[in-house]
């Protein structure tokens, strides 16, 4: 199963996926030390829990990463 690496690299892209959480610099307004100040609120998009297509879900992790430059 795959397992977060907690690098927040898909809360830098809140201006794709929530733009009226874009906190002004493209990451999500509830990105507070690198972790997700809503957890256990976030909204469906952000959930990635019980994901079973390991393979696809790295790959899209790495095309994030890459698109923030890290």
């Amino acid at each position: 199963m795959w397992q977060c690496l907690k690098c927040s690299s898909c809360c830098h892209l809140a201006w794709l996926i929530k733009p009226e959480w874009d906190r002004g610099d493209g990451a999500c307004k509830y990105l507070k030390n690198n972790l997700c100040s809503i957890y256990e609120a976030r909204p469906e998009i952000c959930r990635v829990k019980n994901y079973t297509k390991e393979k696809e879900l790295t790959m899209a992790c790495e095309e994030i990463r890459r698109f923030n430059g890290e």
